[in-house]
C-alpha cells in the first residue's frame, strides 16, 4: 500500500521512500563516477530526507504565495545551464542521463529549485544589509584585494573527435580547415557558431569573462600569455581539439565597461494584486506601448518602483552586476531604443526600454560593486541558513519510518 511508502509527513504533503532511494542512489552514483567513496548509505539517507522536508516546506510556502515557474522561464535556464557548462542541449541531455535522470525528471527537479530561489529572494533578501563601512573595510583586506587580478573574456571553438579518431591537430582536416580560414581574415565568432561542437557555439564561441584563478585547466597555461586577439595554438583533449581566442583583457586599476541607460515599468504582486493580475496588467501595459502610448505617460500610471515612475521610469546608468540578473539578460539582449518584452523577476514583472549605452571607466565603482555583491552573498548564506531552521521549527513533521528520524528520534 502507498501508506507504507510515506517516510515522513511535512505539513501538508509527504516524502515516500521511493523518493529517498531514487536521490541517494544518484547521489552515489555521481560520487563514484568523480572517483570518490560515498558515505554509509544510512547517514546519506537521513541527510536526504532532511533535504526533502526542507523542499517540501518551501515548495508548499511557495503555492501559498501563488509563485510559479513557465515552461519558456524553464526552458531558458535549461539553455542557460548547458551553456554555461560547454554543451549543447544535446550533450546535456547525455550528462543527465549519466547522473541517473531523464531529461522530463530533470526539468522538475529544476523547476522545483527555481521556485525555492524565488520563494528565498522573496524572503530573505530583506534581511541582508551591507553598509560603506563594511565594503570599505573589505576591499583593505587581502581578499579585497584579490578581486584586482586579471579577467580575461575567452571564445572557444571545440572540434569533438569520436572515440577513436584524429585527435592530431596537425592531420585533422576539420581543425586544418578552421585555421586556413582564420588565417586568411575569417571572424572567429562566425566559425564558432558554425563549425563548433561546443554548447556556446550559438554565441559566438564566447565563455564570457574569467578571472586567472578561474581559467578552465585546459587553458589555464595558455591564456595569460595571449594577446589581445589572438587565437591560442591547438588544445588536444581525449575528446576533441579546441582553440581559445583572447578577446578582451581587463585588470589592474583600469575597469572599463559597458554601461546602459533605460527606462522600466515595474507591476508587482502585493496584498492588493495577485500574481496572476500582475501578470495581466503588465501584458496589457505592453499592448498599449505597441499601440503607440506613452511609456513616460504608463510608467508614472502604473509602476510600483515609486523613484522611476516620478520621472516617466527613467533610472539611472547601470553597470553589469548592479541589477538582477533578470533584468541585465533582458538590458543586454534589447536593442538600442527598443522596448522589451515583458519579464519577471522576483521584484515582480518588468517591461524596460534602452534609451542610451556607453562605455565607462568604472575602476573604484566597478571595485565597491563588486566588494558589495560578494558580502551580499555572504550575508545572503547566513540569513538563508537562519531562515531555514525558522521555516523547518514552525513545520509539522512526523516520521512515519523511525530509521529515517534524526539522532534525537524527535519530531515537530
Amino acid at each position: 500500500m502507498l501508506v507504507d511508502s510515506v517516510v515522513v509527513v511535512v505539513d501538508d504533503d509527504i516524502v515516500l521512500k521511493q523518493e529517498v532511494d531514487a536521490r541517494v542512489d544518484q547521489i552515489r552514483k555521481r560520487i563514484r563516477r568523480d572517483g570518490g567513496t560515498p558515505p554509509p548509505r544510512a547517514e546519506l539517507e537521513q541527510r536526504i530526507v532532511e533535504q526533502l522536508i526542507n523542499e517540501r516546506i518551501q515548495l508548499q510556502m511557495a503555492r501559498r504565495a501563488g509563485l510559479r515557474i513557465n515552461d519558456s522561464q524553464l526552458n531558458e535556464t535549461l539553455t542557460t545551464i548547458a551553456r554555461e557548462n560547454g554543451m549543447t542541449p544535446e550533450q546535456f541531455e547525455d550528462a543527465l542521463k549519466q547522473d541517473g535522470l531523464s531529461l522530463s525528471e530533470a526539468r522538475e527537479q529544476i523547476r522545483r529549485e527555481m521556485l525555492m530561489g524565488r520563494l528565498q529572494q522573496r524572503n530573505v533578501e530583506p534581511r541582508v544589509r551591507v553598509t560603506d563601512r563594511e565594503v570599505n573595510d573589505y576591499l583593505a583586506s587581502a581578499a579585497g584585494q584579490a578581486q584586482s587580478e586579471v579577467e580575461y573574456r575567452l571564445a572557444h571553438i571545440l572540434i569533438e573527435v569520436p572515440r577513436g579518431g584524429d585527435t592530431d591537430p596537425a592531420t585533422n582536416e576539420e581543425l586544418q580547415s578552421l585555421l586556413k580560414a582564420l588565417e586568411e581574415g575569417e571572424d572567429f565568432a562566425k566559425l564558432a557558431s558554425e563549425y563548433s561542437d561546443s554548447g556556446t557555439a550559438s554565441d559566438g564561441g564566447d565563455l564570457g569573462w574569467r578571472k586567472s584563478t578561474d581559467l578552465p585547466g585546459l587553458f589555464a597555461p595558455v591564456v595569460p600569455d595571449l594577446k589581445v586577439g589572438e587565437v591560442s595554438r591547438p588544445l588536444t583533449t581525449p575528446t576533441g581539439l579546441h582553440l581559445v581566442k583572447l578577446v578582451e583583457q581587463r585588470g589592474g586599476t583600469q575597469k572599463v565597461v559597458q554601461q546602459t541607460l533605460t527606462d522600466h515599468i515595474l507591476v508587482s504582486p502585493g496584498a492588493l494584486r495577485s500574481e496572476a493580475e500582475a501578470e495581466s496588467l503588465i501584458r496589457e501595459i505592453d499592448q498599449r506601448l505597441e499601440a503607440g502610448e506613452s511609456f513616460e505617460a504608463l510608467a508614472r500610471s502604473y509602476s510600483d518602483d515609486p523613484v522611476s515612475a516620478s520621472n516617466g521610469g527613467s533610472l539611472e546608468w547601470a553597470s553589469p552586476g548592479q541589477t538582477v540578473p533578470e533584468f541585465e539578460a533582458v538590458m543586454n539582449q534589447t536593442p538600442l531604443g527598443e522596448v522589451s518584452e515583458p519579464f519577471q523577476s522576483q521584484f515582480g514583472w518588468h517591461i524596460l526600454r534602452v534609451r542610451d549605452r556607453r562605455e565607462q571607466d568604472q575602476s573604484e565603482r566597478f571595485m565597491f560593486v563588486e566588494a558589495k555583491n560578494s558580502i551580499s552573498k555572504r550575508k545572503f548564506q547566513e540569513a538563508l541558513s537562519k531562515w531555514r531552521t525558522e521555516i523547518r521549527d514552525e513545520a509539522f513533521v512526523e516520521f512515519r519510518d523511525e530509521r529515517y528520524a534524526p539522532p534525537d528520534g524527535s519530531d515537530s
